[in-house]
């Protein structure tokens, strides 16, 4: 192997285990960036906007490009290359992009874009009530 090769493939090998690691450096950075060719895009802060499907009735995020999934469960995150047997994960998915290796740190902001099919329900019933009340309201007692 020529030196060149040798120096190429250690360089492949370095920055798939910074990638690997998970850690938030420039090296993970730059092997993102690779991996995603000219499909690249950053926020107006020059973040990398790393793409994940969301499935909101769940909160689970798979990340596009590592296949890797991030789900809530025993009142923490985890991550792992498969979800636990105990996800079962319906149809209804979004595919959203965040500024972060990390989707989960911006629950709050992903949820109010895209809540689950439970609090969109929950949201028309109380809108009803709320009109239900305000009819029975508006009607002359005698």
């Amino acid at each position: 192997m020529s030196r060149i090769n040798t120096i190429t493939l250690m360089s492949a090998v370095a920055l798939g285990a910074a990638l690997l690691s998970g850690c938030d450096n420039s090296a993970n950075l730059m092997a993102e960036q690779a991996m995603m060719g000219g499909n690249a895009r950053y926020d107006s802060n020059g973040n990398l906007m790393r793409p994940y499907t969301y499935y909101p009735d769940q909160q689970v995020f798979r990340s596009v490009y590592h296949y890797t999934w991030y789900w809530k469960e025993d009142n923490g995150w985890h991550h792992g290359s498969s979800l636990p047997s105990t996800f079962a994960l319906g149809n209804d998915s979004v595919f959203i992009q965040l500024p972060t290796g990390h989707p989960h740190t911006m629950i709050n902001e992903v949820v109010a874009m895209h809540p689950s099919t439970d609090m969109l329900y929950a949201k028309v019933a109380e809108q009803e009530s709320d009109e239900l009340l305000e009819a029975m309201a508006s009607v002359p007692t005698d």
